[in-house]
């Protein structure tokens, strides 16, 4: 299962985004090259292109005239890549939106046959037989992952050792030295009148940016804490792992916090 790129669709966006990744350069370049690719890609496989009145030759190979991802001199790589995504992001902003389609608009439908002249039977295959083939292009959810975060989607935890609580962010697979593991993401929060809240200090631009741009709030990726519950053996194989996660969701429950 592939790891999705959800791609900025403004500045504001991307800065907070960028500050999310800390004073670690390489993140920073790690993430400015996935928006650019899937960028890329997607132009790629729907036959567009990015002019170069969009993104201009400091951006291009000399010889091909083609965009370049690496950036020619190393210790200003993020800059280069950042003003690279603003250059893509600006076009896409102004181009041609595709619009999506309905699944019940991306097959061509069966002929339709008369049942005033034809068998009963007959009747009874076709429907079969057009139940068959809507199931098999049906998108179906990951039963696994609607069920962990049906369990533990915003659930409140306890870490004993750290005397810290979270909150559960997230349940994502994530993969670690060519292994793929189901994990929760969970960030630090405090009690504050009665509420537990995350601190500015671990949002990027702070919780009043966020809504005054009308946007989630982006957390830094430093204080974030990521607890494994079974690693991916197979297509329908997994391991499940005891987790940490069940006793701090139970230390928090009993208030050993207070």
């Amino acid at each position: 299962m592939a790891e999705e790129t959800v791609l900025c669709e403004s500045a504001e966006r991307l800065h907070h985004e960028i500050e999310a990744c800390g004073n670690r350069e390489g993140n920073k370049a790690k993430f400015l090259k996935q928006q650019i690719n899937s960028r890329l890609t997607r132009a790629h496989s729907m036959g567009m292109g990015y002019p170069v009145s969009s993104v201009g030759g400091e951006f291009r190979s000399e010889k091909t005239k083609k965009i370049k991802v690496t950036a020619p001199n190393k210790e200003l790589e993020v800059e280069y890549l950042n003003g690279l995504v603003i250059g893509l992001m600006a076009h896409d902003k102004n181009a041609p939106r595709v619009v999506g389609f309905q699944l019940e608009n991306a097959l061509r439908p069966l002929p339709r046959i008369s049942e005033a002249s034809t068998f009963e039977s007959s009747v009874h295959v076709k429907g079969e037989f057009e139940r068959t083939i809507w199931g098999m292009v049906e998108v179906d959810d990951d039963d696994d992952l609607l069920t962990m975060r049906d369990k533990y989607l915003g659930k409140l935890a306890y870490d004993r050792e750290e005397k810290t609580c979270y909150r559960v962010l997230d349940v994502n697979l994530t993969s670690h030295r060519a292994h793929e593991y189901w994990a929760v993401c969970c960030v630090p929060v405090v009690c504050i009148e009665g509420t537990w809240m995350v601190e500015d200090r671990h949002i990027a631009g702070g919780s009043s940016a966020a809504l005054q741009e009308e946007r989630k709030p982006v957390y830094l990726h430093e204080p974030l804490e990521y607890f494994a519950l079974g690693e991916v053996l197979g297509a329908d194989e997994v391991r499940w792992t005891t987790s940490d996660l069940d006793e701090m969701i139970l230390a928090f429950e009993r208030d050993e916090f207070v």
